[in-house]
C-alpha cells in the first residue's frame, strides 16, 4: 500500500532507489518497522499487477559510468 501511495502522490514515474528512499524518509506514516532492501521492493514491484515498467532513465553510476535504471508507475489501463 505504501508503494502506491508513493507513486500516486509523485505524479512521475519512480526508481526502485527512490521508491526506497521515499519509503525511508516517511517509515512513520506507514507504519513500517524495517526499510526494505532492493530486492524486496523488486519482488513487491514484479508481484503487483497494480504497478508496471514505465521506461528506463539513465543514472550516473558511481564507477563513471551511466546506468539504466527501470521506472515505475501506477496502471491506469485496467
Amino acid at each position: 500500500k505504501a508503494i502506491l501511495t508513493l507513486l500516486w502522490e509523485a505524479d512521475r514515474p519512480l526508481t526502485k532507489e527512490e521508491i526506497l528512499s521515499k519509503i525511508n524518509d516517511d517509515r512513520g506514516r506507514f507504519l513500517i518497522n524495517s526499510q526494505p532492501t532492493s530486492n524486496t521492493l523488486g519482488s513487491l514491484l514484479a508481484k503487483s499487477t497494480q504497478i508496471v515498467r514505465d521506461g528506463d532513465v539513465k543514472v550516473f553510476a558511481g564507477d563513471g559510468r551511466n546506468r539504466k535504471m527501470p521506472t515505475f508507475t501506477i496502471n491506469e489501463v485496467g
